[in-house]
C-alpha cells in the first residue's frame, strides 16, 4: 500500500465524518490495519525502510549525485540513468514483493546475455579487418577487441553473481544492502549494471574510428 492509498483513506476518514457511526467506526478500522501492515512489513527489511519511499519515486526520480554524475555523464553516455532507475524501483520494492526482485534479475541477465552476444559477433568483425597498416590503426583494433573481451568477462561475472542469488525478498535486501552506500543508496549499484553496456558503446566508437580513420 502506497503512501497515495493511504492518503486516500484518510480522505476517506474526513468524508465519513459526518456520516453514520457505523461508516466512521469501518474507515477508522481500516486505516489502523494498514498501518499495522506496513509497521510488520517494514520491520521485514531495514530499520529506516518506509512503503511510501516506492510512490515517492513518480513524483521525485532518482539522479546520480557527485563522483558518480561525472561518471555516468562521461564515460556511460548518461546510460546509467534507466538503471539507476531500475535498481532504485527494485531497492524500495524488496521489502514486500518477490515479483519485482524476479523481474530484476530476468532484465538483467537477459540484458547481458544479449552484450555478450553483440560483443562476439563485434570481436569475429573486427579482428577480420586486414587491411589496417598504420601503428594507430593497429592500436585501435587490439582496443576494440580488448573493450569487447572486457565487456564478456564483466557481463558474464555479473550474471553469475546474479544468478546465484535466490529469488526472494529476503536475497534481494542482503543483495542491494551489501552494494548501497550511506550518502548515493544503489547509485554504484546501477553503474556497475551499466558498465557493459557502456563499454560496448566505446568499443562500438573505437571501431567506427577505425573504419574511418585507422586504415
Amino acid at each position: 500500500m502506497s503512501a497515495k492509498d493511504i492518503a486516500s483513506h484518510i480522505a476517506n476518514l474526513n468524508e465519513f465524518g459526518g456520516e453514520s457511526n457505523g461508516k466512521r467506526t469501518w474507515a477508522i478500522a481500516r486505516i489502523f490495519g494498514l498501518f499495522i501492515r506496513s509497521q510488520i512489513i517494514n520491520r521485514y527489511g531495514m530499520q529506516n525502510a518506509r512503503l511510501d519511499r516506492f510512490a515517492s519515486l513518480e513524483e521525485n526520480p532518482p539522479t546520480f549525485g557527485g563522483r558518480y554524475a561525472w561518471v555516468n555523464r562521461y564515460l556511460t553516455f548518461n546510460l546509467g540513468d534507466k538503471h539507476l532507475r531500475k535498481c532504485t524501483r527494485t531497492w524500495a520494492d524488496r521489502i514486500a514483493y518477490t515479483e519485482s526482485w524476479r523481474a530484476y534479475k530476468a532484465h538483467y541477465l537477459k540484458e547481458w546475455k544479449e552484450i555478450r552476444r553483440l560483443s562476439c559477433m563485434m570481436m569475429v568483425a573486427c579482428s577480420c579487418m586486414n587491411h589496417i597498416h598504420s601503428l594507430c590503426g593497429l592500436i585501435l583494433q587490439r582496443t576494440s577487441i580488448l573493450a569487447m573481451i572486457c565487456t564478456l568477462l564483466l557481463s558474464y561475472h555479473l550474471s553469475n553473481e546474479l544468478v546465484n542469488k535466490g529469488d526472494h525478498a529476503a536475497d534481494a535486501v542482503d543483495y542491494f544492502q551489501v552494494e548501497e552506500d550511506v550518502k548515493y543508496g544503489v547509485q554504484r549499484l546501477a553503474l556497475i549494471n551499466c558498465a557493459p553496456q557502456a563499454i560496448l558503446c566505446w568499443s562500438i566508437v573505437l571501431m567506427v574510428i577505425l573504419l574511418l580513420f585507422g586504415s
